[in-house]
């Protein structure tokens, strides 16, 4: 495990109140790096949030806590769990390589 001498990107947000526009958007292109290289190893983190995303001295994102993690063979593959929620009766939505996995209850 890599030390992340950073903090958490929860922290530093609370720290610096407001961000630039073009701040966050690097921000946000890091995290959707970030994500894209776990889809491409077939993970699915499922608990992304600031608190999840830690800071190296050098201000790289690295993701933690993948406790909710999920393993995906392939971008067909409909994944069932017992503890998914969506906004669409009951069923998550997840994009991966920009196919649908539809995870029901």
């Amino acid at each position: 495990m890599e030390l992340c001498s950073g903090g958490r990107l929860i922290d530093q947000m609370v720290q610096e109140v407001q961000y630039s526009e073009h701040r966050a958007a690097n921000i946000f292109k890091e995290v959707m790096l970030v994500i894209k290289y776990c889809h491409d190893m077939g993970v699915v983190h499922r608990d992304i949030k600031p608190e999840n995303i830690l800071l190296t001295k050098a201000g790289k994102i690295k993701l933690a806590d993948f406790g909710l993690a999920m393993r995906i063979s392939n971008a067909s593959t409909t994944i069932t769990s017992t503890d998914c929620r969506g906004v669409r009766k009951g069923q998550s939505w997840i994009t991966v390589n920009s196919s649908m996995i539809s995870m029901e209850e």
